[in-house]
């Protein structure tokens, strides 16, 4: 009797198309993102043009050149990367693109919290459900802004140092300078990930003192150490050399940041703040119960972002990043509770677990399901969209000067404008380069004395008008409820010319805009 040797006859490539239910959850995400953002952020104008000007250029500028009370006034464009980025998506898809950017950006930050996490637990599927829990704030932050960036490359640092402290893994450390070259110039958030590495590597040599084993641990912190001494050695590759060290903490250190929302501490009465302080009980209990109790690195790396997000709103997606990975070695670990689960919460459990595990496994077929879901979804999100993009306009008009911008652009309208604080980016966008703004969301490029007289004129302070006068404005285009569009009125010497539900326009006047009907 002999053995047959046909040779098996080939897998057809259709035969190995599919994805995972983990793919699918991605694709799912990424198309929730893409329908999701938001472009009524003033400051995502800005950037587009500021991009617009690098590559028409193809320089960086040394001075303001979109606002003519700044004119001449030196410009650090320190977010020089992630404009470029913009402009570029933007020039090729318009506002799609941006979209796409954004979308791209934050799945690939939920990507790599997933892989740092996964990286612990082996586990894809918990690995996948920490993921979920990062994915929530990602998706309440959702505008094109270079803080994206920040949890790109924040999220990777994660990975990086998830495989060299639970996978006892150094050959990713050399991505850490590497990744520095592109956060520094494309965020100021890059000193997110210098502190991050000076509390980890400090606090893991802490850990390492304490112990009595090594297990060539002395041999990757010194690599680690290494590997951190070449990153701050790369944040010197940016236009600005040294000088853009001092960068970020001018920009927290200003008064003008206070007026930022995005600098306010989170909100307890919104429904993000709660789900922050729920994150951070829930992270805390885990703590608490663990098998393992958590080392000092385990307790101070997350900890330092807990209390980050405390103080600032924009913060709370790199907390809630900390903590997903944090969380992971725990539910590794498991929990020491000291009673059983009450038979309310047992019973259920084992029933569902029970019903779950007898499942026939569909093998390649459920890759395939996935996939035809997958692409069914894109057929939905796709259909969908247009409907979005309408009523994302209708959201868009209301919070921005769409229509009063179209009103002057039809009226030419043209001279020394005064505007809303808010309005900037979107004019300058609108407007430039036949027009000037007179302040936009670059606070940090004003600096605060420019900023408090700003508020001062716009908010009818001591002393408003001898201030505003020094300016020879000729227009002004403001928020409906402005101070300065009643004090104006009743001054005189402007006049109404168009009006909605958002925004005002008033003109000086003068002879050169006497054809301008007045709103009575």
């Amino acid at each position: 009797m002999s053995l047959s040797t046909a040779t098996p006859r080939p897998q057809s490539t259709l035969g190995r198309i599919g994805i995972s239910g983990r793919g699918l959850a991605l694709v799912a995400g990424f198309l929730a993102l893409l329908l999701r953002t938001a472009l009524f952020d003033p400051d995502y104008y800005w950037h587009i043009e500021a991009g617009r000007w690098i590559v028409v250029h193809g320089m960086l500028p040394s001075t303001d050149p979109f606002s003519f009370t700044m004119t001449g006034q030196p410009w650090i464009t320190h977010e020089w990367l992630f404009e470029i980025l913009l402009y570029g998506f933007f020039a090729a898809a318009g506002s799609f693109g941006a979209k796409l950017l954004s979308a791209l950006l934050g799945i690939g930050a939920v990507k790599l919290v997933y892989a740092a996490a996964n990286k612990v637990l082996a586990r894809p599927t918990q690995a996948a459900w920490l993921a979920a829990a990062f994915y929530v704030f990602v998706y309440e932050f959702p505008s094109p802004r270079p803080q994206l960036l920040t949890y790109l490359f924040l999220a990777a640092y994660f990975c990086v140092l998830a495989m060299l402290k639970y996978g006892k893994d150094g050959r990713l450390l050399p991505a850490l300078p590497l990744i520095m070259i592109a956060w520094v110039n494309a965020h100021g958030g890059y000193l997110i990930g210098i502190f991050l590495l000076a509390a980890f590597g400090l606090s893991e040599w802490l850990v390492l003192r304490a112990s009595a084993a090594d297990d060539g641990g002395n041999r990757r912190l010194r690599r680690f150490a290494v590997a951190s001494a070449l990153t701050v050695l790369a944040t010197l590759c940016n236009p600005q050399f040294i000088a853009h060290w001092a960068y970020p903490f001018t920009v927290m250190g200003m008064e003008a940041s206070r007026h930022i929302a995005e600098w306010w501490s989170p909100d307890f009465n919104s429904l993000l703040g709660r789900l922050y302080l729920l994150m951070v009980a829930g992270f805390c209990t885990l703590q608490i119960y663990r098998k393992r109790k958590p080392d000092l690195t385990e307790f101070a790396v997350p900890g330092l972002f807990i209390v980050a997000g405390f103080l600032a709103n924009r913060h709370l997606p790199l907390a809630a990043m900390a903590m997903t990975v944090f969380a992971a070695p725990v539910v590794r670990d498991g929990l020491q509770i000291a009673a059983a689960p009450p038979p309310w919460i047992l019973g259920p459990w084992r029933r569902w677990r029970n019903y779950a595990t007898q499942g026939k496994t569909l093998g390649r077929t459920e890759g395939q399901l996935n996939l035809a879901v997958a692409l069914a979804l894109a057929v939905v999100a796709a259909t969908y969209y247009p409907t979005a993009r309408a009523g994302e306009a209708a959201f868009i008009r209301a919070k921005l000067p769409v229509d009063a911008v179209q009103f002057i652009l039809d009226h030419r309208i043209e001279g020394r404008m005064f505007n809303s604080y808010d309005f900037g980016g979107y004019l300058i966008h609108r407007l430039y380069p036949q027009q000037r703004v007179f302040i936009d969301g670059r606070a940090d490029m004003y600096g605060d004395r420019f900023f408090m007289e700003f508020g001062t004129m716009a908010n009818g302070g001591p002393g408003w008008a001898a201030l505003f006068d020094t300016y020879a404005v000729d227009y002004v285009i403001c928020q409906r409820d402005a101070a300065i569009r009643q004090l104006l009125i009743a001054r005189g010497d402007f006049r109404l010319v168009y009006d909605d539900a958002t925004s005002s326009v008033l003109v000086r006047n003068i002879a050169s805009f006497a054809t301008i009907p007045t709103i009575e």
